[in-house]
């Protein structure tokens, strides 16, 4: 099973790459399928913690909190949505990449 995840986490971040200019919605269920991957994979959850643990990532979150913050003042609710959206799908990465330093196709 986690060569399947493996092979399915390389060709969703290779399909990201080159789909993320092009169409952003479809590249967003890329990123939840990356996501849900570095979930299933107990390899990762050392990784994981170390990652909350460090103040570099919250120094990277920070910026999108007060972004998230920011929309609940708006009037315009549809395009704060899109917003909302293409800033989640990039504040997913770094729990990718920290979760694709497990990942054997690549080594």
């Amino acid at each position: 099973m986690k060569q399947y995840l493996d092979k399915i986490e390389l060709f969703s971040l290779c399909f990201i790459a080159f789909l993320m200019p092009l169409n952003v919605k479809v590249a967003s269920i890329f990123i939840v399928l990356l996501l849900l991957i570095a979930i299933l994979k107990k390899e990762n959850y050392p990784n994981l913690k170390k990652m909350l643990k460090t103040p570099v990532f919250y120094i990277l979150i920070s910026p999108y909190l007060f972004f998230l913050l920011g929309l609940i003042n708006t009037e315009h609710l549809r395009d704060g949505r899109i917003q909302v959206e293409l800033a989640l799908s990039i504040l997913v990465f770094p729990i990718i990449f920290t979760a694709f330093q497990t990942n054997k196709k690549c080594t």
